[in-house]
């Protein structure tokens, strides 16, 4: 969060901040409205450090770390902590090319990376047609736009590979948070966020992966995604999902199956192969008997499933074998399961029959 406290500045004699304060929340939108000459352009310059103030603070609050006072920082260093300004006068190079203007701003940033437009283009679409047109030749709208994507190179919003994008997803996705929605119509783009976590437990796997030196990727974390709602995946589909070509969405599924990753496990050893959590992420991220229905066996097979559980897991109750087989929890289906438990704990069954003090369970003999 930003916060201006007793903020006052002067040209010269004229005083034209009076004791402003000022919260802009994280997260929010905020807009400051006023007639011509009340000062709007003169807040946001004094924000971004291009006016000096005479008095009160200008205080950057970030979660889990100290606050940050911006009017100790020049202006080339508020772009650190998440500042970007565009000017009302847009301050792009009028004689240069759309390209040559983002060109300008990644080398100031560092070395450009020729892949680095794209993320540009995805969130300004409209400019990729104008691309190789002059600056001084674009509509108003469209300088606006221009100088929208300097501002977002400079506070590395946007980097290689699409990656302020990414970022955006991976930041999402990283906490078991809903996958982003983005879309675009050719003229605007729509990214919306959700806050609520949905799949906590895809946190677990990342910090261990993370504390054990494995490095999880946007492709990973977006294949996992999909996982959480369905049993398995392929390559065409996670080259539908990853906008990648299915050899590369193939390779991107076969290194999840390798160390240090260990994410997945592959069913098949042709271009059908499919691929489904590997036994310790299922158990994570969906419970003990979701690694077994994921394995693609018919649900005729009953038996079978239950002891590739029991092999897995060592024991199973009434009600994980109704979850596992797809029973429900209906007094019908209590009884289904009790009869096939007791016809496979016979002397010629598979399962052995424990009386513990609580409900009783079953293991292989």
């Amino acid at each position: 969060m930003l916060s201006l406290r007793a903020v006052n500045q002067f040209y010269g004699s004229q005083h034209t901040l009076w004791n402003v304060d000022l919260d802009f929340p994280q997260g929010m939108c905020t807009g400051v409205v006023g007639l011509p000459g009340m000062g709007k352009t003169t807040l946001m310059n004094c924000i971004a450090g291009r006016v000096p103030v005479e008095s009160g603070s200008i205080i950057w609050h970030e979660a889990g770390a100290p606050p940050r006072d911006l009017l100790n920082l020049p202006p080339e260093q508020r772009s650190g902590p998440g500042i970007g300004y565009v000017p009302q006068d847009r301050r792009i190079f009028s004689q240069l090319t759309i390209e040559e203007n983002l060109h300008i701003a990644m080398r100031a940033m560092g070395k450009p990376n020729p892949e680095a437009k794209s993320d540009v283009y995805d969130l300004f679409p409209a400019l990729y047609a104008l691309r190789q047109a002059r600056a001084n030749t674009l509509s108003p709208d469209d300088q606006y736009q221009l100088a929208l994507a300097n501002a977002l190179v400079k506070l590395r919003l946007v980097e290689s590979s699409g990656i302020g994008r990414r970022r955006i997803f991976r930041s999402a996705l990283v906490f078991g948070k809903r996958r982003p929605q983005y879309q675009t119509d050719g003229y605007s783009v729509t990214l919306r966020l959700f806050n609520r976590a949905t799949h906590d437990a895809v946190a677990q796997v990342v910090a261990r992966l993370d504390a054990e030196g494995a490095e999880v990727s946007l492709d990973h974390l977006l294949v996992l995604d999909v996982l959480m709602d369905q049993p398995s995946i392929d390559s065409v589909e996670v080259a539908k999902v990853l906008q990648l070509s299915r050899d590369e969405a193939r390779s991107v599924l076969e290194a999840m199956c390798m160390p240090p990753l260990n994410l997945l496990e592959r069913r098949g050893h042709t271009s059908a192969v499919t691929f489904y959590l590997s036994k310790g992420v299922a158990t994570v991220l969906k419970g003990k008997v979701a690694y077994t229905r994921t394995r693609g066996l018919n649900p005729v097979r009953y038996a079978e499933m239950v002891r590739e559980y029991l092999r897995d897991h060592q024991r199973i109750e009434n009600a994980q074998m109704r979850e596992l087989l797809g029973f429900g929890d209906a007094s019908s289906a209590k009884v289904n399961a009790s009869r096939l438990l007791r016809k496979w704990s016979q002397e010629d069954g598979f399962l052995l029959k424990n009386k513990g003090k609580g409900k009783p369970f079953y293991t292989l003999r």
